[in-house]
């Protein structure tokens, strides 16, 4: 459950015919309408999309694995901020947050968190052209939705990771490894590089190399969520 895992865990061991305890099955039927909740919340963001002429991208999705996140991510130019505030808001969701940089809204379903830049310690690390470029429909639990393609959405969890939390649950971990196998490392290293954050970019590849070498070949035990040292975030 710390790891973002604990749908997609529970969901295999019901389909492979293991039985839960009883406590577990109340706990179950809390995430199945959780589930309900996020659907519907996607559904609202695509008809707000619609009704207002209102781009949205959802963000730090990690949908190559099942999972039930605790809020929607999504980012808008900055120009549509309030339009899109203004829309949810018309849709019964209520402000409970508000800066420059994030908004936070919650209504009848799962919260929803408005982004217009991806800043962290005071420096701005992927543009809104760059996002908006990268825009591409997928889906998530049979709903379609705007995403990101694999370059963007790579470097966005590598740094939000990094700088964003500094630690990285086995949900973030796993999606990356799995979006690793279909991105162009070396577009996305020009792209860090442009914006002034190669080392960073190259720095944190190679800290996650060191991590799956562990894991998967050394046969050590890591912990997740993983916290990332100090003297790395340091340097």
């Amino acid at each position: 459950e710390r790891n973002g895992l604990y749908y997609y865990f529970v969901y295999r061991l019901k389909e492979l015919g293991v039985d839960l305890p009883l406590s577990e099955e109340a706990r179950w039927k809390k995430e199945n309408q959780r589930l309900s909740e996020f659907k519907e919340t996607i559904k609202l963001l695509n008809k707000v999309s619609k009704d207002y002429g209102i781009e949205y991208i959802i963000i730090k999705a990690c949908n190559t694995i099942p999972h039930i996140p605790r809020d929607i991510d999504i980012f808008v130019q900055n120009e549509d901020r309030a339009k899109i505030i203004k829309a949810l808001e018309d849709n019964g969701m209520k402000c409970i947050q508000s800066s420059i940089a994030e908004t936070s809204l919650r209504g009848d379903y799962m919260k929803v968190d408005v982004y217009t830049e991806i800043c962290y310690i005071g420096a701005d690390f992927m543009d809104g052209s760059f996002l908006r470029q990268s825009s591409v429909k997928d889906k998530v639990f049979g709903i379609e939705y705007s995403g990101l393609n694999n370059e963007a959405d790579f470097l966005l969890m590598l740094i939000h990771s990094l700088f964003g939390h500094r630690s990285m649950s086995l949900l973030d971990f796993l999606h990356i490894n799995r979006l690793r196998k279909n991105v162009n490392i070396e577009k996305c290293r020009i792209y860090a590089y442009e914006r002034g954050w190669g080392m960073v970019f190259d720095l944190t590849l190679n800290k996650l190399d060191n991590i799956t070498e562990k894991m998967y070949e050394n046969k050590e035990i890591i912990y997740f969520p993983y916290l990332f040292d100090r003297n790395f975030i340091l340097n």
